[in-house]
């Protein structure tokens, strides 16, 4: 990312959006899950319901943040959908056609707990 603080985030989940599909991954959660698929939702969502800590750091953050999920994100922003396709990954924009990945899949993966998301997003 540039030195150049982002208009945005944008943070795009490893699920589809729907009551159905937000059913299938609770009981995912439940039943198995070190095998979830989102690790973004791993960091920042109970099983039930968005992490406390979590929730107190993003309302308080000084840079707006969008969250999508995958099919949202590719109707929002299709250009960018498609080259950007492993989910999840936060965005860094200035506007929807300047943009960087700011946290690819690979870092989502390799990070153990909420306060590591929250450092990588530390100003």
């Amino acid at each position: 990312m540039k030195n150049q603080q982002p208009d945005k985030f944008v943070f795009v989940y490893n699920a589809q959006s729907g009551r159905l599909h937000g059913l299938m991954d609770t009981a995912h959660k439940l039943l198995s899950p070190a095998t979830y698929a989102c690790k973004l939702c791993a960091l920042t969502y109970g099983v039930w319901s968005e992490n406390e800590k979590w929730k107190a750091f993003r309302t308080s953050f000084p840079v707006p943040l969008e969250f999508l999920h995958i099919d949202e994100f590719q109707k929002r922003y299709p250009e960018i959908a498609k080259k950007n396709n492993d989910y999840p990954f936060a965005l860094a924009l200035e506007s929807n056609e300047n943009w960087n990945v700011f946290i690819d899949h690979a870092a989502f993966e390799k990070m153990t707990s909420l306060d590591e998301l929250m450092a990588k997003m530390g100003l």
